[in-house]
């Protein structure tokens, strides 16, 4: 159980750099302008934090109530991640933000996606994350 609690606590500080970052770029100069795509990306990354601190939180009642609320936690971060890293793709590709701030951003989703993935695997006991 500790390497659950370890792996959790380093996807909370990710996924609260990844928040942070999100928020960040939500006023990035690009952005200011285009209202729906900044408040999207801002909102998918708070969004991804709140749910990996709900698992953080259904962990540690334990039992099995609790993985099974953790385990859907962590599967709503996953979906959060991805639109947020879709996001990223679009504003990118439309020049709203560099390629240097949309590839500092999308690296941190992906790190935290996969260690979003292990947990899940952990919380699961092992078996194959849905």
């Amino acid at each position: 159980m500790r390497d659950i609690h370890g792996l959790m606590q380093l996807a909370f500080g990710l996924a609260h750099e990844v928040s942070e970052a999100s928020l960040d770029l939500e006023r990035a100069p690009g952005l200011c302008g285009r209202g729906v795509h900044a408040r999207l990306i801002a909102d998918s990354g708070v969004s991804a934090l709140a749910h990996v601190a709900s698992a953080s939180a259904d962990l540690s009642e334990g039992g099995f109530n609790g993985r099974l609320r953790a385990t859907s936690s962590l599967r709503g971060a996953r979906e959060e991640l991805k639109q947020l890293r879709d996001r990223v793709h679009t504003v990118a590709t439309a020049n709203y933000i560099s390629e240097t701030a949309a590839s500092e951003l999308t690296s941190r989703i992906d790190e935290l996606a996969t260690l979003i993935m292990a947990l899940s695997v952990e919380v699961r006991g092992g078996r194959s994350a849905a």
